[in-house]
């Protein structure tokens, strides 16, 4: 008797730290393009997109201080309030966490209806801490990313997901 393995319970090798860290680095590249016009406004936050990544698959090598440390060089890149993207990023990734066995269970079409208010919570975050600073209110399209971002989803799910495959199930396709 042989038992095969499906997809869906094709057992993961656990992610390398370069992995992780190249992948965020690439990340914070891609979001600190010189975007214009309506690119700009449709710009999703890729540094959120591939934390919350990681921190759903890999809870126990990423956390707080890999966010901290991402959000730090978002402020320093864009050119805003030092912090903003940090108490941002540290509030999704403790509900990425929070959420992370959940998550799991779901298909990736369906990890978009939890991922998307996580990315919108997130930029509210960014929204109240500039408007305290003084800020005006930027318009609603200040949101945009967000629903981009959960659009992305998929593709920089099954993207990060690549590499984690075993050399077997590549063999066995």
């Amino acid at each position: 008797m042989r038992i095969e393995i499906t997809r869906i319970e094709e057992i993961l090798e656990p992610a390398r730290r370069r992995l992780i860290w190249s992948s965020l680095f690439v990340a914070l590249l891609v979001n600190v393009l010189p975007w214009h016009g309506w690119a700009l406004n449709l710009r999703p936050d890729l540094v959120a997109v591939v934390l919350l990544h990681w921190c759903i698959r890999e809870p126990l090598k990423i956390g707080f201080g890999a966010a901290w440390v991402a959000a730090l060089f978002m402020d320093v890149a864009e050119g805003s309030l030092l912090g903003q993207h940090a108490m941002a990023y540290v509030i999704l990734v403790y509900l990425a966490l929070l959420l992370s066995r959940r998550l799991q269970m779901f298909d990736v079409r369906f990890q978009v209806l939890h991922i998307l208010p996580i990315l919108v919570l997130s930029q509210l975050v960014i929204l109240v801490v500039r408007l305290v600073s003084g800020a005006d209110f930027p318009g609603w399209t200040f949101f945009l990313p967000c629903v981009t971002g959960a659009a992305i989803w998929p593709v920089v799910y099954m993207s990060l997901e690549i590499p984690r495959r075993s050399r077997r199930s590549f063999d066995r396709e």
